[in-house]
């Protein structure tokens, strides 16, 4: 069928240690190869993505985190199709994939106060 995943996998880990002001997390994605059209002739790898979250709480109340989003720069496509195009209007049709590439690696640090 196409444009469906292989397999469709995720796993994540939580650490809020007792007694410990420190807390993180990681989570693996993974999206499977696909084909893009019926005849298997264009197909999709799929991609994986490795998230990371660090954070220390100073008290009940202020806490400081830092987010890492595809932490190893894959350079997959989160989405990915086939499509037809011509180059002039007289051309042959042609075809090919377009996509919407897994954003690169990126950080997120926050600062929360709850009041």
């Amino acid at each position: 069928m196409t444009n469906a995943p292989k397999f469709v996998w995720s796993f994540g880990v939580l650490a809020n240690p007792k007694n410990s002001p420190w807390y993180g997390s990681l989570q693996v994605r993974w999206l499977g190869g696909y084909p893009l059209v019926e005849d298997n002739s264009l197909t999709s790898k799929g991609y994986q993505e490795v998230n990371l979250n660090v954070g220390y709480k100073f008290t009940k109340n202020i806490r400081l985190q830092v987010d890492i989003y595809n932490a190893f720069n894959n350079k997959g496509y989160a989405a990915q199709y086939a499509y037809d195009y011509r180059l002039t209007p007289n051309s042959s049709v042609g075809s090919g994939a377009t996509g919407h590439p897994v954003e690169p690696v990126s950080a997120r640090f926050s600062v929360t106060a709850n009041f």
